[in-house]
């Protein structure tokens, strides 16, 4: 399967699901020597379509945009858009479930929680992930 990751997160999702050598496109932002599709929130639509995925990972609304170009051109886009821990593991699963490997989703939903449950954590915890918004 070809995939294009149009999100670092994915792109992270997909390494650890061992599915690194089906990513043919990636963000500017993302170290694997793959061809480059611009940047989170300045996807390349020319450039996704032109490595003819078989589909494209994006993720957050910041990307509704190129989701949507992308769709009208007819390429398949597996649009995540989690808001919650709860939902980031539930893009674990429905990605390893659209790249066939449920069970290494499974896997990994397991280590992450086994990592959450070794966090003290009292309280509310913010995390800023970007100024312009602010996210």
């Amino acid at each position: 399967m070809r995939l294009v990751s149009t999100a670092p997160s994915n792109t992270e999702i997909v390494r650890s699901l061992g599915m690194e050598d089906q990513l043919v496109g990636t963000t500017v932002l993302s170290p694997l020597d793959t061809a480059k599709v611009g940047g989170w929130t300045s996807v390349d639509c020319n450039a996704v379509e032109g490595l003819e995925p078989d589909l494209v990972l994006a993720c957050d609304r910041l990307q509704d945009d190129a989701v949507e170009e992308l769709r009208k051109r007819e390429v398949d886009v597996l649009h995540l858009t989690p808001r919650t821990l709860e939902d980031v593991l539930g893009s674990f699963l429905e990605l390893g479930s659209c790249l066939g490997v449920p069970w290494k989703a499974e896997s990994l939903v397991s280590r992450f929680r086994r990592t959450l449950d070794g966090v003290d954590i009292d309280g509310r915890v913010y995390c800023e992930e970007w100024t312009d918004p602010p996210m």
